[in-house]
Formats: structure tokens, sequence, C-alpha cells
């Protein structure tokens, strides 16, 4: 996939955030490659059994369009999972997120995932999960193919 492809799968309520996001990065010289954007159920099932610190399918704001991860590089800069976490801080690209109210995943508690840049605050997450749960009970098919039509609580 390519960066567009990549946007084009996110959800439609929220795009235009992470697109804003881009722009700046690249206004600045950034070198930006999404490497991961929405994800299917089966997909983060998979994810989580190569790691279980990987969310199970349905618990992953990347499930709902909500979420991306970035590789990114600026002349001989490059930020990717394994680059330290004062290096990204430093880069000002988490700076940067989060005046656009992404949550970082270098952040996150007992898992570093800097690549990982999402719009989901935690009270949302119980919010849209227990209305998605409610609303196709576990039918994935469904789930998939109504993506675009899940409301952003």
């Amino acid at each position: 996939m390519n960066n567009q492809d990549h946007i084009d799968s996110l959800n439609p309520q929220r795009k235009q955030l992470f697109i804003q996001f881009i722009n700046e990065l690249e206004s600045l010289d950034w070198y930006v490659l999404i490497t991961q954007s929405y994800r299917s159920i089966a997909f983060q099932n998979g994810l989580h059994n190569i790691d279980k610190r990987n969310s199970i399918g349905g618990y992953s704001s990347h499930n709902y369009g909500f979420a991306i991860d970035l590789n990114l590089q600026k002349g001989s800069l490059k930020l990717k999972k394994a680059t330290d976490k004062q290096i990204w801080i430093d880069s000002g690209v988490v700076e940067i997120a989060k005046k656009y109210g992404l949550r970082w995943g270098g952040e996150f508690e007992g898992y570093y995932d800097p690549i990982h840049f999402d719009c989901v605050q935690p009270t949302y997450t119980r919010k849209w999960l227990a209305y998605l749960k409610k609303t196709y009970r576990n039918d994935y098919i469904n789930f998939e193919a109504n993506k675009t039509n899940w409301k952003f609580y």
C-alpha cells in the first residue's frame, strides 16, 4: 500500500486530522512512510499471536481506522520502531502530533510503540467498543463491511 491507500482506509470522520498531521510533517521536510493504517480483526489477531503485547482483534484503534504507524526520515535522521524515545521527542514529531490531539505510542504503558499515532482517548475506547460489540455481536463480516459508518464518540 502507498500512503494514499493508507489514508483512504482511515475512518472518514478522522481522516482529515491525519492528513493535516502528515502535511505538516512533510512541510518540515520529513519523508513520511505510513506502514500501517486500518487493520482487519483477523490481521490484528495475527499480530497478537506473534506478540501478546499487541492488542487482540477488536481492541486496537487500527481496527476502526483511527490509527497510523509511521516511519520518518529527515536527512540522515530516521525515526522507526527501534529509535530511542528521546530521539523521537527531540525530533519535534511528538509535539506536532500532540498539537493535533493525536496520542503517541511511545508513551504507552508497558509497550513502547513510537511509530503509532492515534486519535483515540482511553475514555472513548470503552464507549465505541461497547457500541460495536452491541451492534455487531462478533459478526466480523458485517463489522468489516460497515466500518465507514462507525461513529466516533
